[in-house]
């Protein structure tokens, strides 16, 4: 008899199977597996960028870790061990549906930390996955090919598909979920003995999903309209705050106004705009005949419009046409004020420039700008440019001002820099949370109007903008730093 044949080593059988023709199975899992990296990319960068401030570095550090993570495991196979790995996956993606849900609840710096760490370890899975099954030879250029055309599959998703079919930043969470659902494809199509390994995945994935469920189930109990567009997420909830119930517009994690339900004839102004708060106060300590002009960047629910009175004329700038619907389909400010009221869709500072027609363009005598309460601000209304339009279109004796609360900016500064430049007094209103609301508010006001400085209850209720922010900060359209404001 012969000798017997011998039996292929593993590293034969590896290099065997990779000069085979990919099967379609095999194929379709590489295009999916692309496709989720650059999901989780996309996906995380947008998180990112709602919850904390969209410095442009922020943008560039996601795409960095994801480019790394291709890096080293195409450089060696080794440092992807796959059990590592998904265990380490199965905690991060569990912090990822808490962060999707209660975001806002870490500081800054943990939020981007996590952010990171869980596209590192979801982008090393997809790849490792990517690298361990790359053929040799003639098939290396179909390989490339399906990996670009998931990449681009992926990001289309994201940016375009994502945006109509979804009302929520889900493909975050899907993204998450595919992680979980292709490694385990991977193991029980192509590694059928490694059951052991099979079994992290299969049990993260169905923690994933029964945490996922149940803080959806109580996010979303409250709500009575949502929507997403271009410009972000929009929810209306029915909430009730120490037995009285109460409707919230929620611009993505923000609060951006509240009214009672108790009384819809005529509701009452709450959270940012109470009577108590810096605009409330203004608005009540001014003459009649010197707020009948007034200009707001920023509609919210529209809360402002309650102190208008039969003479007077409010004109709001709002950028997200879904926040003019909302305010007058589910909140009644519009509906019930006595003012003559006007929406101007369009960014506020583009808009404002094209009315600068002539000397003293429209007149306020009161300028609201109401746009730095998200996390993710927009900087070009707080440059001086735009300070120097704002004055353009004040009345000798108006008032500007700015709403200023913010998690995680502290903006006084950049507003001291321009009372100083426009030689205009600075005042700072800050208004507690208490029982019978939640919400701080705080609000600068910059003005010369002697009436309005002089009034007792300013006055009472103010303290100097130099009392508080010592610091000045000089921002310009040709340059800004939100590193400068964070908190």
């Amino acid at each position: 008899a012969g000798p017997s044949p011998i039996s292929p080593e593993p590293a034969q059988e590896i290099a065997t199977e990779k000069t085979k023709r990919p099967s379609g199975l095999l194929i379709v899992s590489w295009f999916l597996l692309a496709a989720t990296g650059v999901i989780l990319l996309v996906s995380v960068t947008n998180n990112i960028t709602l919850n904390i401030p969209p410095i442009p570095f922020l943008w560039t550090l996601p795409l960095a870790i994801y480019l790394v993570t291709y890096i080293l495991s195409f450089f060696d196979e080794r440092i992807y061990h796959r059990a590592y790995w998904n265990l380490a996956f199965a905690l991060v993606a569990l912090m990822g549906v808490l962060l999707f849900f209660i975001g806002t609840h870490f500081n800054l710096i943990t939020q981007l930390v996590l952010y990171l760490v869980i596209l590192f370890v979801g982008c090393m899975i997809c790849h490792g996955e990517i690298a361990r099954s790359k053929p040799d030879g003639p098939y290396l250029t179909l390989f490339y090919l399906v990996l670009a055309a998931g990449g681009f599959a992926g990001s289309l998703f994201t940016s375009v598909i994502a945006t109509r079919i979804f009302t929520q930043y889900y493909e975050f969470i899907l993204g998450l979920a595919g992680v979980f659902l292709l490694v385990t494809l991977m193991i029980r199509t192509f590694e059928k003995d490694n059951r052991k390994v099979m079994a992290i995945p299969t049990l993260g994935l169905g923690v994933f999903v029964l945490l996922f469920g149940y803080l959806q189930s109580q996010f979303t109990q409250f709500n009575v309209y949502e929507t997403r567009n271009f410009y972000g997420i929009l929810q209306v909830k029915d909430l009730e705050h120490n037995g009285q119930k109460e409707r919230r517009l929620i611009d993505g994690y923000t609060s951006h106004g509240t009214q009672s339900l108790l009384n819809k004839v005529a509701p009452i102004p709450m959270s940012y705009y109470r009577f108590e708060t810096g605009i409330g106060i203004s608005l009540m300590a001014l003459k009649p005949e010197q707020r009948e002009r007034v200009g707001i960047i920023g509609l919210g629910v529209g809360a402002l419009a309650f102190y208008g009175q039969a003479n007077d004329r409010y004109v709001y700038y709002e950028l997200n046409p879904s926040v003019e619907t909302v305010a007058k389909d589910y909140f009644d400010f519009l509906a019930t004020s006595a003012a003559t009221l006007e929406v101007r869709l369009g960014d506020a500072r583009v808009t404002l420039e094209k009315e600068l027609v002539q000397p003293g363009g429209q007149g306020y005598q009161v300028l609201v700008v109401d746009a730095f309460s998200s996390d993710a601000i927009p900087m070009h209304l707080l440059t001086e440019e735009a300070l120097a339009l704002y004055t353009s279109h004040l009345a000798e004796d108006g008032v500007l001002a700015f709403h200023v609360s913010n998690s995680y900016l502290d903006l006084k500064p950049v507003l001291l820099h321009h009372a100083k430049k426009l030689g205009l007094t600075a005042l700072y209103f800050k208004t507690e949370a208490n029982e019978a609301d939640p919400h701080g508010a705080e609000w600068v006001m910059l003005s010369n109007n002697a009436d309005y400085l002089t009034q007792t209850e300013v006055k009472r209720m103010s303290l100097p903008l130099e009392a508080v922010s010592k610091n000045a900060i000089r921002w310009t359209d040709n340059y800004s730093s939100l590193l400068s404001v964070v908190k």
